[in-house]
């Protein structure tokens, strides 16, 4: 079975018909043109079918779907991923650039049985799995076989979509579960980030109406790596991402504390940086008192976390980072 059988390709998009048109251009001429390729329109307004139309006489199998309403970009990838019918689905943004000279060893990889293919950045990763989950936040890095999808991976993926992670769900439940990441030492997709100031989850929007449209990147990140099951790893991944995209995990920390986007930011951070960073809590605490009174209540949640003290009819419960130790107590005459 030739991978053109195998494989079914995704282009997400909104509103972007210049950069569309572009990704068709390079897909044409592909090893990939023979593949089906589905666009999912997120109900655009400019001249997206148009495109659609100019092209589908130059691919094999060129379908088109629009959604009836714009969902979002996550959500848009989300119903990309239901939509799988092949054994392998590959995710496309509408604005990226492709590479396609070493192709043949991706599709030894897919004729493998490889369940996740990363095709990005292969200089970074090094088969690390943190730093090839780390890659794995790019949509477009990885070829995932539609095996891993499930109810529950799917349910996990819609629970995700006000993070910029869903498409992540069957990759950590592929991992829970043993799987590995394959590396491929050839980069096959180079990300554009000309819309960089605008996130993706708000384009379409007016941003005060979306419930998390504050959100800062590395909380939602660390909202899907929670449901890493291996607590080293998860731990080891959130301090790859903490270094990679802001120099460290103390300054990331800090940098939310000092210009926090959202109480979300601040009460899932301090929380994780509780369980994964012990040693670095006490100075973030610190950073966070000298914010705004907002900050109160989840600084609170993260102190009690760390101590509380309870009592019940015969014992004093003691609480330190989550250990509970049991200390005799002396009973109320008067119960």
């Amino acid at each position: 079975m030739s991978v053109k059988d195998k494989l079914q390709i995704m282009i997400v998009t909104f509103n972007r018909d210049l950069y569309l048109k572009r990704t068709l251009e390079q897909l044409v001429n592909s090893p990939i043109s023979d593949c089906e390729i589905t666009i999912f329109d997120n109900k655009s307004s400019d001249r997206t079918k148009d495109v659609f139309l100019e092209f589908s006489s130059k691919f094999e199998n060129l379908k088109y779907v629009k959604n009836h309403f714009n969902v979002g970009a996550n959500a848009n990838i989300v119903k990309a991923m239901e939509s799988s019918t092949k054994e392998y689905y590959w995710i496309l943004g509408d604005d990226d650039f492709y590479d396609f000279k070493d192709w043949q060893k991706v599709e030894d990889a897919i004729n493998r049985g490889e369940k996740v293919i990363s095709i990005f950045k292969p200089e970074v990763y090094k088969s690390d799995l943190p730093a090839l989950i780390q890659c794995s936040t790019f949509v477009a890095a990885n070829i995932v076989s539609s095996s891993l999808l499930n109810n529950t991976v799917i349910t996990n993926a819609h629970y995700t979509t006000h993070t910029l992670f869903p498409h992540l769900a069957p990759i950590i439940s592929h991992i829970n579960h043993g799987g590995n990441i394959f590396a491929s030492n050839s980069r096959i997709v180079y990300d554009d980030f000309e819309q960089r100031g605008e996130s993706s989850y708000l384009r379409g929007y007016a941003s005060d109406d979306i419930f998390y449209a504050n959100m800062s990147w590395i909380t939602g990140f660390a909202l899907v790596v929670s449901n890493l099951k291996d607590k080293n790893l998860r731990a080891d991944t959130l301090k790859f991402a903490m270094n990679y995209m802001y120099g460290g995990t103390y300054k990331c920390l800090k940098g939310l504390a000092e210009n926090y986007k959202s109480v979300d930011d601040i009460g899932l951070l301090a929380v994780l940086a509780v369980r994964e960073f012990k040693y670095q809590i006490l100075s973030i605490i610190f950073k966070i008192i000298g914010t705004k009174y907002l900050l109160l209540t989840p600084l609170f949640n993260v102190m009690n976390f760390i101590f509380s003290l309870k009592k019940d009819y015969s014992h004093t419960i003691l609480t330190i980072f989550g250990i509970k130790i049991k200390l005799k107590g002396t009973k109320d005459e008067n119960r």
